[in-house]
């Protein structure tokens, strides 16, 4: 298992998590397609099979212009609904079980 300890708190960038809702007819590799357009802002995105055409699009920005240009992007895509943004302002690590393996 890979992982960091992380805390977005005590950074200067702006990290996001977009919640990206697309058209019923969009094509199933728009995901991609936005992340490429957006790389390296977008850093990395996940499709839920629950949720149809519903994605998180995890962020980075140094500005709150940046973020707002994001958004405004994302809004502009022909195959997005609808775009949510919520901004990641603190970060905890926690303990489990894969910490006590020698």
């Amino acid at each position: 298992m890979l992982s960091i300890d992380w805390y977005p708190d005590a950074s200067n960038d702006i990290i996001s998590a977009f919640h990206v809702q697309l058209k019923p007819d969009a094509d199933p590799n728009t995901p991609n397609m936005i992340w490429q357009k957006h790389y390296p802002n977008i850093i990395f995105y996940w499709g839920f099979s629950n949720i149809p055409n519903t994605y998180i699009f995890f962020t980075w920005t140094s500005t709150a212009k940046g973020l707002r240009e994001t958004r405004e992007s994302l809004e502009r895509e022909p195959a997005v609904q609808a775009v949510a943004p919520n901004i990641i302002y603190t970060g905890y690590v926690f303990n489990t079980w894969i910490d006590d393996i020698p």
